[in-house]
């Protein structure tokens, strides 16, 4: 069930909403946990039972822990509980590939191995490092393991950022898994924050989406380099706005229902460099594995060549994160390379010259990033950049561009900087009756958003999400 789907906005987002507030405290708790399972049931269906798994194995992993007081017991468990949780995501999520790989290498011996495809349950990802946050942090002390079962089922499903984060770790919110006080002030946030992130998702994303998948399933002559370089421009635009905005929404969610989730972008395309960009794009995952991998294996307080040594095993592990394909580890490995130069040399060099150059540095690095994050193999991907460099021909350029792709473009590009954030946010800093009026436009402009967001759900049925895959 997408945020973005009319069965969300108008059936299960009210009635959840409607019930928490007028229920009384104590059973919210327990109203949440049955919204989220028939949230996740609605969409996995028969594999529901593996983030079931998740929860009652990671239940006593957490019990076992406390009830062992010596250290060396303790860790064995907590590698334990890792391990578990490491081999139900990669068996979900990498077996198909592993096997694929294996195949391939096994041609030139005549032998191959055939299996059903295996079924990647949706969040997978997002719900299997929450469930590692948690045990993790039950090893180091920061918090208790729960003791009733029903508060870690929440805590691992909660709906609003189950299928795509953020990343919420458990010490995060274990205090509002206890008790939680909903005001008037947040809900209200809550209701614009949504908004925000429905027409970032419904309005953009979705907006470019098609012209995007046009460019990226042209082939040979007819993917020119001017053709390639808007493709992945406007790549870039959709994924950011579709991330972005899916998480704009869990947050606003999480705020209406008492939770108060962590951001998890900063406007990225603002960067003026690739290690900047990756402390403002998915910033609740760049803390998890600065939390649980970094710091873990030294972190930089350590000698050079270990600090680039982790930063490697960091990228890596990032790029493996986000998918079960060769251009994945490729994106993380680019990605790792790109933050170890600046950290080498390339950081302090460009300090030195224009800040406007390492705008452009950033930016092209981040392009050429997307085309191995977006495209449908390594050879696609390699192909696609070869026509961005080589193949500038004009030609038929112009019959991908209509008027509502230019504009859907300049909104884009405008709104992945914080200048209407921070023109807004001034105003209404006035306390007169600036302040008001800024008030009341950015809410009349929000509601425009929803009534066109919701008028292009009725008329659409391309209503794609990337990170369904992850």
């Amino acid at each position: 069930m997408l945020f973005s789907s009319l069965t969300f906005l108008f059936v299960f987002l009210p009635v959840v909403l409607l019930v928490n507030f007028f229920i009384n405290p104590k059973f919210r708790n327990i109203w949440l946990l049955l919204s989220s399972l028939f949230f996740y049931i609605w969409g996995e269906q028969e594999y529901s039972y593996v983030i079931l798994l998740s929860i009652v194995f990671n239940y006593f992993v957490a019990l076992a822990m406390d009830w062992k007081k010596i250290s060396t017991h303790r860790k064995k468990i907590l590698w334990l509980g890792i391990a578990g949780n490491l081999l139900l995501l990669g068996f979900y999520k990498y077996f198909n590939f592993i096997l694929a790989n294996i195949n391939k290498a096994s041609e030139v011996f005549d032998v191959s191995f055939q299996n059903d495809p295996v079924h990647l349950p949706i969040g997978i990802s997002f719900f299997t490092f929450q469930a590692i946050s948690y045990i993790a942090d039950v090893y180091t002390k920061k918090s208790k393991a729960v003791r009733n079962p029903l508060d870690l089922g929440l805590y691992i499903t909660l709906f609003p950022q189950l299928i795509a984060g953020p990343i919420v770790q458990f010490n995060d919110i274990k205090e509002a898994l206890k008790s939680r006080i909903i005001t008037l002030k947040a809900y209200v946030y809550g209701i614009d924050r949504f908004l925000i992130g429905l027409a970032k998702k419904v309005i953009i994303a979705n907006g470019v989406s098609v012209f995007v998948d046009d460019i990226f399933s042209l082939t040979g002559g007819d993917l020119t380099a001017p053709l390639a370089w808007l493709g992945v421009i406007a790549y870039s635009i959709q994924i950011y706005f579709d991330f972005s905005g899916y998480s704009d929404m869990a947050i606003g969610i999480g705020r209406m229902l008492g939770f108060k989730f962590v951001e998890n972008f900063n406007f990225p395309y603002i960067s003026k460099n690739i290690g900047e960009f990756w402390r403002r794009w998915n910033i609740s995952l760049g803390s998890w594995f600065r939390e649980y991998v970094y710091i873990p294996l030294g972190g930089s307080r350590v000698k050079d060549y270990q600090v680039y040594f982790n930063l490697g095993v960091v990228f890596l592990l990032t790029g493996i994160w986000h998918g079960a394909s060769w251009n994945f580890v490729i994106w993380g490995i680019f990605n790792g390379a790109a933050v170890m130069i600046e950290r080498l040399f390339l950081g302090e060099l460009l300090k030195k010259h224009w800040v406007g150059f390492s705008h452009v540095y950033a930016l092209l690095v981040i392009l050429f990033n997307w085309v191995f994050f977006r495209a449908d193999s390594l050879r696609h991907a390699l192909s696609y950049i070869k026509a961005m460099i080589l193949n500038w021909d004009f030609v038929g350029f112009m019959n991908y561009i209509d008027f509502r792709f230019i504009l859907i473009m300049i909104f884009g590009i405008f709104f992945s900087t914080p200048v209407a954030k921070n023109f807004f946010t001034y105003l209404e800093s006035k306390k007169n009756y600036i302040s008001v009026t800024a008030l009341v436009l950015r809410r009349a402009f929000l509601l425009l958003t929803l009534i066109y967001s919701v008028m292009l759900l009725v008329s659409q049925t391309h209503n794609p999400f990337i990170y369904f895959r992850f």
